[in-house]
């Protein structure tokens, strides 16, 4: 056997909690910001500004997963 001829096995696991939640809104948000040429902090550099941009990435993944066709993972 060869080096490289080997087989790879990864198992990857993915859990949510309140903090991963609230900073994929804030990436929502500020994906919505870029699509308009801005260039938004990311998320835990302001709490002040993620605190104010939160509802509005909850708005925006509302508005794509009730008008648009998109799925979010589980526990989303």
């Amino acid at each position: 056997m060869r080096p490289g001829d080997g087989v790879s096995v990864s198992i990857g696991v993915v859990f949510y909690t309140d903090a991963t939640r609230k900073a994929a809104y804030v990436h929502a948000w500020n994906l919505f910001l870029r699509k308009f040429g801005l260039d938004p902090t990311l998320p835990s550099i302001s709490p002040m500004l993620d605190s104010i941009k939160l509802p509005f990435g909850r708005l925006a993944v509302w508005c794509k997963k009730t008008f648009g066709d998109y799925k979010p993972r589980v526990g989303f």
